[in-house]
């Protein structure tokens, strides 16, 4: 069964280690997203397994997107 994660930061430098790591872990689908708007289109389209949200985003809270 393939597992998929969504990544929420805006900090692209972190997005890029995260993924690096789930991968090496066997995820196969990782996405990234740097806002909640695109989370939430993410979200819709790619119904993941999981979801890494990082509190502080630039348009919304992530504890309230989560």
């Amino acid at each position: 069964m393939a597992l998929s994660v969504l990544i929420v930061d805006d900090d692209p430098g972190f997005l890029r280690l995260t993924s690096g790591i789930l991968v090496e872990l066997g995820v196969e689908a990782v996405t990234g997203a740097a806002d909640a708007t695109q989370a939430l289109d993410v979200v819709w389209e790619a119904r993941p397994d999981a979801v890494l949200v990082v509190i502080g985003l630039p348009d919304r809270n992530g504890v309230d997107l989560a």
